[in-house]
């Protein structure tokens, strides 16, 4: 049997805008965490969430609060290395300079402060060395600002 652990992070409400509200991100965490531990071999005591929910001793403030999550696994893991490590983020990112970024409660995308670059997350995970085999997803959207042509390169 596989032995996996997952990290969760949601962010549905932002400081600053254009970033609005996504009244969803709270429903999607709660549905990957039951999926990851009812079809994923995930042990509940291995899915760790960072979101804006009554029972999550982390909170998506900033990329600190994300970074300092991971630290706190990887020392709990206690140089355990599980089969997979799932990553899953809900909430809004932008671009910039061809890079993404997942943007967290204290965003401020136009100075770049705050956010987490998806390139730098993932390459956190896998120095971890926390699983032999990483899965990420990414469900980024801005879809209701793009359509009112705030900026462009907001996802």
């Amino acid at each position: 049997m596989l032995d996996n652990i997952a990290i969760l992070v949601g962010c549905q409400d932002y400081d600053i805008k254009p970033l609005m509200l996504l009244p969803g991100v709270n429903e999607d965490i709660q549905e990957m965490k039951n999926v990851l531990i009812d079809n994923c071999s995930c042990a509940e005591e291995d899915v760790y969430v960072c979101a804006f929910m009554d029972d999550c001793s982390y909170k998506p403030e900033h990329a600190t609060s994300v970074t300092c999550m991971i630290d706190d696994i990887i020392s709990r893991s206690q140089n355990k290395i599980y089969d997979y490590l799932f990553f899953y983020y809900s909430g809004h990112g932008y671009s910039s300079n061809r890079e993404v970024f997942l943007a967290l409660q204290k965003t401020d995308y136009l100075y770049g402060l705050n956010a987490i670059s998806e390139n730098i997350l993932v390459r956190i995970l896998v120095n971890s060395k926390l699983a032999r085999r990483y899965v990420c997803f990414f469900d980024m959207c801005l879809s209701e600002n793009n359509e009112k042509g705030y900026i462009d390169t907001l996802l």
